[in-house]
């Protein structure tokens, strides 16, 4: 779906005002409670973002192994570009360095692989990790402790945070700092593209930002919700 990154970019795609979704959602406690609404990233502050890295985004999705990837408009490829962007910035934020990086774009891409179903499943994180092994081939992957923590993160994204002692010892992490921060970034980047199973659904949000663990997370909101109207548009225009 590079074409909807292309509309971003282009400008072509603000013709639509797509501030519905999110402004109906401003009436929810959780986002009055939990969110500096007058903080949020903008839409024009996150285009420039993406036109400043638009060779390195457009690579990273361009590698997707889609092949891979569980068949769904829920969690399927759309899902996975957003869970990708968000990461994409927050990794840039925390000055990631490019092993770590490129571990995160790996966990965006294929944290879903495992799916059989959109319900509700702790179980498809420990599913995907297991299929790790025949999907990705960078040299990074040489490194026992790199593989280690992707596979770790991918199994700890869809349970819970308090799972977090049992993921270390049984990936045998060795450094945790480095594993928590990763696995910070991939909980919230998927955990922003939960607005989708809201949208435009009265005031609830299946997005409750008490639970985003990095500050500049909380500033995406805005944009998780612009983003998802956008991809939804485009979609149902059947981009060529």
């Amino acid at each position: 779906m590079i074409e909807i990154i292309d509309g971003i970019i282009n400008n072509d795609l603000f013709e639509i005002d797509y501030n519905q979704d999110y402004n109906i959602k401003l009436n929810n406690k959780n986002y009055q409670k939990f969110l500096d609404l007058n903080n949020q990233l903008s839409l024009e502050e996150f285009k420039k973002y993406l036109i400043e890295n638009q060779n390195a985004i457009y690579t990273e999705i361009n590698n997707i192994k889609s092949e891979y990837l569980y068949q769904s408009i829920t969690h399927g490829i759309n899902h996975n570009i957003r869970v990708l962007l968000y990461a994409f910035y927050l990794s840039d934020k925390l000055n990631l360095n490019t092993t770590d990086f490129q571990i995160i774009m790996d966990a965006c891409k294929y944290h879903d692989v495992g799916r059989h179903n959109d319900l509700y499943d702790e179980k498809h994180g420990l599913r995907s990790s297991n299929l790790i092994d025949k999907i990705v081939d960078n040299y990074i992957y040489q490194n026992q402790e790199n593989k280690q923590i992707l596979k770790a993160i991918i199994e700890y994204h869809s349970i819970p945070d308090s799972h977090i002692n049992q993921i270390i010892k049984k990936y045998q992490i060795e450094d945790e700092v480095r594993f928590k921060i990763l696995s910070a970034i991939l909980k919230d980047a998927d955990g922003l593209d939960r607005v989708r199973l809201s949208i435009n659904h009265r005031l609830f949000s299946d997005l409750n930002p008490k639970y985003l663990r990095l500050p500049e997370s909380h500033r995406l909101v805005k944009c998780a919700h612009l983003l998802n109207s956008m991809f939804i548009k485009k979609v149902n225009k059947k981009i060529k």
